[in-house]
């Protein structure tokens, strides 16, 4: 086995998520350490071919394993404003030289490269760096014969001159700080190599995350009692989290990217993706009945539709995968019905409930529905699941519309770009505090002066009914709760045959840890009763109303 151990020095670990820039990154993806590794080498004094080949051999690994903490305290989230760091003011290319330069750097850390054509190379940058020291000695040299608004421009990088910019800095605080990555190889051939360039990572993350790195020895294989594992899981895509993780040419994409952006340019690190779910046993999570998989189908970039449609747009959804199952009568799986058109007992959730995934829960987020999703329940058999699959693909190459009323949406059968809310992993998130995207439809009419109170009883006894513990608390309101949603008037009545049901909008705390997805109420099959995960004990500036 292979293990790699990052010590976080000061205690905590400083990093955005890729994804969101009002978010923590946990556990530390291991394309983030794979890079920082990549970058220790490339400032080395010579670029050591043996801890280049040792790169390149772990990057082909695939995704490792993780151990850490898997219940970290998560800083509150706050805007600090700093003087701005303006890279045109601070430094400039006099001789117009630093891109073929940066090429150089590039071209003398190739493998491939023959010892003339290194020794070439060599002579080239001997050349141009004489000749950036003769341009920049000429600069010097003129030093008293600045125009006026070549000394404003200089002054504008002292501190109290600069413009300010708001920063954040997510912050995660594990109980033990030592994360720890393993591959289950037997025999690592560049163990050395390796271990030297771990040596030189210093931080990870944020210049503040200070960190020691090292390959771990056998005597010390056995990781501290209190860090848990994170796997890849066995089945697909399952619900998880997504991680950046390494992957073959990964090195060499580095290296060319940065001989593009210079580490000044706004830049993605090269990396694939993996889905982490937590190790079997590992740590106590509660799951409801819909904790199957999440089958996204994200909508393009101008297809917006406003939150307060979700229950129009799941209802044509359920529609249109009726119509494309490849098994007919479409079974109950999507239906909710059994034999004899008899409906499903609430309690078993044997079928799929369809949502909509809203921007909420963020500064300035809107609102609006990024893509709709197909939520398994936790019974669901692989069988199942591959039915579901098949009619969303059918629908989506098939026509991918949605016919509501006298509306019509196209679905795009492709997205380009994903984004954070229509990840899986924004719903599935374990957390301890939940908040209604939209609103929850009550089973039961409470009535009278003291509704609300009673409502929050009767969301109480829904969480148990659906497998969830008793909330330690439910705060009910008839406005939103996250930055995003509307109030409970602005969506359309829940009609049965009873007449309109009830709504409210809650802020839920559980006791323990609970998985997503959360689904609650009446409405729930439908989008409605949809919770989003909340980080942390305290409340997340931006994230809540109120």
């Amino acid at each position: 086995m292979l293990a790699i151990d990052v010590e976080f020095l000061t205690g905590s670990y400083v990093a955005t998520a890729f994804d969101n820039r009002r978010k923590q990154e946990w556990p530390p993806h291991p394309a983030r350490l794979f890079a920082a590794m990549v970058a220790a080498w490339a400032d080395g004094e010579e670029f050591d071919r043996t801890e280049r080949q040792a790169l390149e051999a772990l990057e082909r690994l695939g995704p490792p394993k993780i151990l850490c903490d898997p219940t970290p305290a998560l800083r509150a989230i706050v805007d600090h404003y700093v003087p701005d760091n303006d890279v045109t003011t601070l430094s400039r290319d006099l001789s117009g030289l630093y891109t073929d330069f940066a090429e150089l750097v590039s071209v003398m850390g190739s493998q491939s490269l023959e010892s003339k054509e290194h020794a070439k190379a060599g002579r080239s940058m001997d050349n141009l760096t004489e000749k950036m020291r003769v341009d920049s000695a000429k600069v010097t040299a003129s030093v008293g014969t600045e125009s006026a608004s070549q000394v404003a421009e200089a002054i504008r990088i002292m501190p109290d001159e600069r413009g300010r910019q708001a920063r954040t800095y997510p912050t995660v605080i594990p109980r033990t700080p030592v994360v720890r990555y393993e591959w289950g190889v037997e025999d690592f051939g560049e163990l050395d190599a390796l271990d030297a360039v771990l040596g030189r990572v210093h931080r990870l993350g944020h210049s503040s995350s200070f960190v020691s790195c090292s390959v771990v020895q056998p005597e010390d294989a056995e990781p501290a009692d209190d860090i848990r594992a994170w796997v890849t899981p066995a089945l697909g895509d399952r619900a998880g989290v997504v991680l950046r993780v390494p992957g073959p040419g990964m090195t060499r994409r580095l290296v060319d990217a940065f001989a593009v952006h210079q580490a000044s340019e706004s830049r993605v690190t090269p990396s694939a993706v993996a889905t982490y779910v937590r190790e079997s046993g590992a740590e106590s999570e509660i799951t409801s009945v819909h904790g199957g998989a999440v089958i996204v189908v994200p909508f393009g970039p101008t297809t917006r539709p406003p939150l307060n449609r979700v229950v129009e747009l799941t209802s044509a959804l359920r529609g249109s995968l009726m119509k494309f199952s490849p098994e007919q009568p479409a079974p109950e799986i999507l239906t909710g019905h059994r034999s004899g058109d008899r409906p499903t007992p609430m309690a078993e959730a044997t079928h799929a409930a369809l949502i909509g995934l809203p921007a909420v829960a963020f500064e300035h987020a809107d609102g609006r529905l990024h893509g709709l999703a197909v939520v398994l329940p936790r019974s669901a058999s692989p069988d199942d699941e591959a039915l579901v699959r098949a009619a969303v693909r059918m629908w989506r190459q098939s026509s991918g519309e949605l016919f509501t009323g006298t509306r019509k949406l196209r679905i795009p059968s492709r997205v380009a770009d994903v984004g954070y809310s229509v990840s899986s992993s924004r719903w599935t998130e374990p957390a301890m505090r939940w908040a209604t995207a939209t609103p929850i439809v009550l089973d039961r009419f409470p009535k009278g002066k003291h509704a609300l109170d009673i409502a929050g009883e009767v969301i109480a006894r829904s969480c148990e009914h659906l497998g969830l513990p008793i909330p330690v608390s439910v705060r009910v309101s008839n406005d939103p709760v996250i930055v995003g949603s509307r109030p409970v008037r602005g969506f359309p009545a829940f009609a049965t045959p009873l007449g309109n049901r009830p709504a409210v909008h809650a802020l839920i705390t559980f006791g323990e840890l609970v998985r997503g997805p959360v689904l609650i109420g009446a409405g729930r099959y439908l989008g409605m009763g949809l919770c989003v995960p909340l980080p942390g004990k305290s409340d997340e500036k931006g994230a809540l109303n109120g």
